[in-house]
């Protein structure tokens, strides 16, 4: 994958930014490959669609998602990516784009 990359160092694997800096450190390798695909999917400046859990609605991106809840950005895609639980008290994931 050119851009965004995966190593595994000691018992972490580390996503790195293009530059070789590194950008997160997980424990899950398929967390790892998963958030550097978003990264890159990001780049590329597609919207990616998520999902509430709760409502089941879909929203064009993440920054269309936090608008309607009134919350941040940020803290959906890292809710879809694994990385934190919920965001503006829901539960977020990435719905696939034939769906949106």
């Amino acid at each position: 994958m050119a851009g965004y990359k995966v190593r595994k160092r000691d018992d972490k694997y580390e996503v790195l930014y293009p530059s070789g800096k590194v950008r997160c450190r997980v424990d899950d390798g398929e967390l790892a490959y998963e958030i550097a695909t978003e990264l890159m999917r990001e780049r590329s400046q597609e919207p990616t669609p998520v999902r509430c859990v709760e409502s089941g609605e879909i929203f064009k991106d993440h920054y269309e998602a936090a608008k309607e809840c009134g919350g941040n950005p940020n803290g959906i895609k890292r809710c879809c990516l694994g990385i934190i639980s919920r965001s503006c008290g829901l539960r977020w994931e990435f719905a696939d784009a034939l769906e949106a």
